[in-house]
């Protein structure tokens, strides 16, 4: 990753260039549907580091998720017997 990327995360900082209206619909996306909005904005502000923010945004859920199912399949599994 690098150092700039970095600094958005610690600082978050978030997207304040472009179209406003935009960015606060985007910004409404994002709070319902974790990533989309960020990833979309990192699109069209043609901004890679706010585009790998959203998909990291996107995935850090997705793998609790998964981890959440199966350590739910192994809790019935190990108390089944």
């Amino acid at each position: 990753m690098s150092s700039r990327l970095v600094d958005k995360i610690r600082n978050m900082e978030v997207p304040e260039n472009g179209n406003s209206s935009i960015n606060v619909m985007l910004g409404v996306v994002n709070i319902f549907f974790f990533g989309f909005g960020m990833i979309a904005i990192g699109i069209l502000n043609k901004d890679p580091d706010d585009l790998i923010i959203g998909i990291l945004q996107l995935l850090v859920p997705l793998i609790g998720w998964i981890w959440a199912i199966l350590w739910g399949i192994l809790i019935v599994i190990k108390n089944s017997k």
